[in-house]
């Protein structure tokens, strides 16, 4: 893990030649940016809008 600020962490994983194990890769990169955007939005609005957060959060 690499720490580029006090809100910017930057992991490298290492991924060999086989087209599989990259896909894999690229979906796990996409939830997690998911979960990220997720978070961050519920963190904006947890104050005016808690009862469709936990709408939300209960359909993932």
């Amino acid at each position: 893990m690499i720490v580029s600020g006090k809100k910017l962490r930057l992991t490298i994983i290492e991924c060999g030649c086989d087209i599989n194990m990259m896909i894999d890769l690229a979906e796990v990169a996409d939830l997690v940016a998911k979960l990220f955007y997720l978070l961050e939005w519920c963190m904006e609005n947890i104050k005016t809008k808690k009862s469709t957060i936990w709408a939300i959060l209960l359909q993932l």
